[in-house]
Formats: structure tokens, sequence, C-alpha cells
């Protein structure tokens, strides 16, 4: 079970279903890593509809997420949505 509550499962079938993303065509990311400062326990990210066979996190915020910028944004690439949540990703 992922720090949320929510199984792995959970996780990897809303990253599988874009049609269900709240803010499409953006899905909201986190992972809870050590960033230096105890106050900022996470990292965000986001994924683009398009995707999500092979996600591609990008390392900002869904909010700040800007496509005509995507070349700025650092990213990590998964070759499958469970090796992204079991990397620690988490829907946010």
């Amino acid at each position: 079970m992922a720090a949320d509550g929510r199984t792995k499962e959970m996780h990897v079938a809303m990253v599988m279903t874009p049609d269900d993303w709240p803010m499409w065509p953006m899905l909201p990311l986190k992972r809870y890593v050590a960033l230096g400062h105890p106050a900022y326990p996470r990292q965000t990210g986001c994924l683009v509809a398009g995707d999500q066979d092979t996600p591609i996190v990008y390392l900002t915020s869904a909010y700040q997420f800007n496509p005509r910028l995507v070349e700025q944004y650092g990213n990590i690439s998964y070759g499958s949505p469970e090796a992204m949540v079991d990397d620690g990703w988490l829907v946010d």
C-alpha cells in the first residue's frame, strides 16, 4: 500500500485511464523524498496524456506545466506505469 493509503494497482489504474484524470490532459503526481529540507518532503511532477503506457514524469507542477516549455523541464522516463509507481510516484 502506498503512503497515501491507495494501493499500487489503484495508482496504475488511474495512470492508465486519462479520461478520469481530474486535470486532463495532465495528471499531477507526487513523490516523497528527502529534498534537503524537512519542511519540503515531497517532489511534484506530472504526466501528459498520451504518455501513460511508457510514462514520462515531468519535474514540474501540473499547475505550472507549459507544453511550449517541455524541453526546459527535467523528466524521468519509465518503461511502464508499474515502474513509475515502484519508484515512488503517486497520483496526487
